[in-house]
């Protein structure tokens, strides 16, 4: 009796092992081809740059000048306050595939 305990308790421990860890092929990661990452041109970041600028209300009339570069942007021209330069770099930042942003948009 006390064998058939000990093979009943080592046969359950064995069927939860292989439940829990998997008893199915493993693939090493190597073998499979990870998705490719979304790509964004310059001329993309620019254009939805250029859009969320010329939509928002507080940043018509400004001439603001946008320079994109492998996903670096540089920002210049004039606005009139503090809160319209960070707007400006605000929207440049929540653009995909935008990795720098430098604002050097002055103030008069």
């Amino acid at each position: 009796m006390r064998i058939f305990n000990k093979l009943s308790i080592l046969s359950l421990a064995l069927a939860g092992t292989l439940l829990t860890t998997g008893c199915g092929e493993r693939i090493h990661e190597s073998w499979v081809e990870k998705p490719a990452a979304p790509v964004y041109s310059d001329p993309l970041i620019f254009d939805r740059i250029s859009s969320a600028i010329l939509e928002d209300p507080q940043l018509q009339g400004f001439d603001i000048k946008i320079e994109v570069s492998d996903g670096h942007v540089i920002l210049s021209g004039l606005v009139n306050t503090q809160e319209q330069a960070e707007r400006v770099s605000m929207h440049s930042w929540i653009v995909d595939g935008v990795n720098t942003v430098d604002n050097q948009i002055d103030l008069p």
